[in-house]
């Protein structure tokens, strides 16, 4: 459903226009057209021959069909007469009325956050029946309308509805018709979301229409509820009760989850451990659920308007990623089957943490393990739809009333990923032209770069573009993490969040950047008169007041090194103890900082000592799940053999209209230096249609994607000493730096 290569017969149409525009084929010297290539688009395009067409989901009442309105053509072939009067000019009536044809005067769409698109109709009507009659189609809030253009050489058939159910069915049918035309038309459908009109200086009503596509429906947002115009109708108020009553019984299925967890067969897992009354599930099982009480169907034909499909859409995972409790679960689920074996440790009379279990906490412990046990088999790591959440979980923080379906997912998997540091980065989107909406990461994507099926050419002679720019948008953080190619998280010390999604960005754009990664580049040079300047300091010296120092003639005083030391009154063994103690501390801080960015180690233990990394509350401890968050670098495997990340550096081009290309697909460039021609490729973030007596026009705007782990590998050494820490060492460091702490402050 998402990232993927441009579709083939779209690409086709691509290459036919390139080939068309060079001439290339069976050509005759004195023939403008080619006998074997299909250009017949580029004499519409040269000629800007363009169609258009809008269809209402209302009946006229005069001819029990849809009402539509177009840019003046009939059975698919324009209107060949006159446009200044829908009469005759030689009638002999003198009741008549001399107006023009109504019609289409310019359509534009839009994307806003990559799947919701934004239509745009503008149409004159020059007679007040046409008004009559079009009012209640394209002037009334709520109502559907479809949208059709193409080049004249595509002819507006294919689509045709002539009904409620027709209507309905075209949902799913649209993208397959305009990839069945090589994009030489568009279609796009959308409810009225706001509307204007105005009478013009020779009688004419200039009208404008906003639609906004059926994906905003899936959210369960009544479209224009809070706009006082709204029609009033009695469809209007049985949406607004049925929306009430998904509520009130969402609210019970809420309250009774447990219970019904219990009860579930199928659709996902779930799992009910009688022993603590609690109940789990996967997202899978509660997507499912969600969609009984939030999508949307036909009433007449059954066919399904909107639901939530997640299906298998990957997330961030990591081969060091653990769950860190039983209330939300993703990753690995580790030392589960070392429980029984600490419960029954012998540790003959050495100091060990385990010591001193009664039987009643090893009773509750084995209930734990058998938890644990049966909740890792329902793990899929990797995938959203993998998941586990208590009920417990979900009661908390999905709340049992929606007003936007929208906000209730995203605000749960914002709190999802704070559980785990903020390492997940998750957005809830809409396909465009699929009635369906799914939970999926917002700045990777599971497809490996060089996926796409066309290139898009730049600055030569196949061009088919009429502008073009690249741009990069990148805040301070991320520009200071690209400049030093660092694989370090820029948080401070003690941040839990070092795994912020946003860092990969910023890594990647450094690593695509660097020379190092390009062997063709020239080094960096060394500044010859910065390496000649030192601080006294590296000499080891003590400077005090008058700019003198110890090792240049001047000795520090008595009543001076009573000054420096921590009382005020001790001498220069206290004063250089108390720095000492300072610099450990420093030290010790540094240590802690080169663990975080070489990637800690979690955590190796000894095979012949088991370890109990779990509370009687389901939880991991503290220290270790630290020590987990802290070794999850950027090298991740995702759900499906990798994730990409997506950077802030974008692309935005115009070509001559072509529909097909939508939020998502994957492309790449000819116009890009060698450094990136290898490592990147782009996915479209926003696709523009402009169409008006001058022709069509397609703006696409995309963003790059970078091929990290190809890139990883080819990187030099780190910097540091390149030791791998364990997470004993960082407990260990951990427990000297706070003691250290504690003495500095008392002193």
């Amino acid at each position: 459903m998402f990232d993927k290569a441009i579709n083939g017969s779209i690409v086709n149409t691509l290459i036919n226009r390139e080939n068309a525009i060079n001439r290339e084929g069976n050509y005759k010297p004195l023939e403008p057209q080619n006998v074997s290539v299909r250009d017949a688009s580029m004499t519409d395009i040269l000629t800007r021959s363009v169609w258009a067409r809008c269809t209402a989901s209302v009946k006229d009442k005069d001819t029990s069909k849809l009402v539509r309105i177009s840019s003046a053509f009939k059975d698919g072939k324009p209107i060949n007469k006159p446009l200044a009067s829908k009469v005759s000019l030689f009638t002999s009536d003198p009741n008549t009325r001399f107006r023009p044809h109504s019609g289409i005067t310019s359509i534009n769409t839009n994307f806003k956050n990559s799947y919701m698109q934004y239509i745009t109709v503008n149409f004159t009507l020059w007679d007040p029946a046409d008004f009559n009659k079009y009012e209640s189609a394209f002037l009334k809030h709520g109502n559907t309308v479809m949208v059709e253009w193409g080049w004249s050489n595509c002819v507006a058939g294919g689509i045709k509805p002539n009904s409620g159910n027709d209507f309905t069915a075209i949902l799913k049918q649209q993208n397959a018709e305009i990839n069945s035309v090589g994009g030489e038309k568009c279609i796009a459908s959308g409810l009225v979301k706001s509307f204007s009109w105005n009478i013009g200086p020779n009688g004419e009503y200039k009208c404008t229409t906003d639609l906004i596509s059926m994906a905003n429906n899936v959210f369960g947002a009544q479209v224009g509820k809070d706009d006082t115009n709204i029609d009033t109708k009695k469809k209007a108020q049985a949406e607004a009760d049925a929306i009430k009553k998904a509520n009130l019984r969402f609210k019970i299925f809420m309250d009774k989850l447990p219970a019904l967890i219990q009860q579930s067969q199928g659709g996902g897992f779930t799992y009910y451990n009688e022993s603590k009354r609690m109940g789990w599930c996967s997202y899978e099982w509660f997507e499912n659920r969600l969609n009984t009480f939030f999508s949307q169907e036909s009433g007449k034909s059954g066919l399904v308007l909107s639901k939530i499909n997640t299906g298998s859409q990957t997330c961030y995972n990591h081969a060091n990623l653990c769950a860190t409790s039983w209330h939300c679960m993703t990753g690995k689920v580790e030392r589960v089957s070392e429980i029984e074996a600490v419960m029954n440790a012998d540790n003959k009379g050495e100091p060990d943490d385990y010591k001193g279990y009664d039987q009643a906490t090893k009773d509750e412990y084995k209930i734990i393990q058998e938890i644990l046990g049966a909740l890792s088999g329902g793990v899929q790591p990797g995938f959203y739809k993998g998941f586990v959440f208590s009920a417990e979980f979900l009661q908390e923080n999905f709340g049992n009333e929606i007003d936007s379906l929208q906000n209730a997912l995203q605000s749960f998997w914002n709190t999802v990923s704070a559980e785990y540091g903020g390492y997940f980065s998750t957005e809830v989107v809409a396909h465009d032209t699929e009635p369906t909406i799914a939970v999926k990461a917002r700045t990777t994507t599971p497809v490996p770069v060089a996926s796409s099926g066309y290139t898009f050419k730049v600055y030569n002679k196949k061009s088919l573009m009429k502008d073009f720019n690249v741009n990069v948008k990148m805040d301070s953080k991320l520009v200071t993490q690209a400049m030093y190619h660092s694989n370090k998280g820029s948080s401070t010390l003690g941040d839990q969040s070092t795994n912020n999604p946003e860092e990969i960005e910023a890594v990647a754009t450094g690593l695509v950047m660097a020379n190092e990664n390009n062997p063709g580049d020239s080094g960096v040079l060394q500044d010859e008169v910065y390496d000649d300047i030192i601080s006294p300091m590296m000499r080891d010296t003590w400077v005090t007041g008058g700019g003198g120092s110890s090792n240049s003639g001047y000795s520090v005083t008595k009543d001076e090194w009573a000054a420096l030391s921590p009382t005020g009154a001790g001498g220069e063994v206290d004063a250089k103890q108390s720095v000492k103690d300072l610099e450990n501390l420093a030290t010790n801080e540094a240590l802690i900082a080169d663990m975080l960015g070489e990637g800690l180690e979690y955590p190796d233990v000894d095979p012949n000592k088991p370890m109990l990394i779990w509370t009687l509350d389901g939880e991991v401890i503290e220290g270790i799940r630290i020590a987990m968050m802290s070794g999850l670098d950027n090298d991740n495997s995702g759900g499906a053999g990798g994730m990409v990340p997506i950077v802030p550096i974008g692309a935005s081009f115009t070509v001559a209209g072509i529909g097909g290309i939508r939020p998502f697909d994957i492309f790449n460039l000819s116009y890009l230096p060698d450094r990136y021609k290898q490592n990147v490729d782009f996915r479209v973030t926003s696709v523009s249609h402009d169409v008006s007596p001058q022709g069509w026009n397609t703006k696409i705007d995309a963003n790059m994607r970078v091929n990290y782990k190809a890139l990883e590998g080819k990187k030099t050494a780190k910097h540091g000493d390149g030791k791998k820490y364990t997470a004993y060492d960082y407990a260990k460091a951990y427990a000297e730096l706070e003691k250290q702490k504690k003495k500095t402050e008392g002193s």
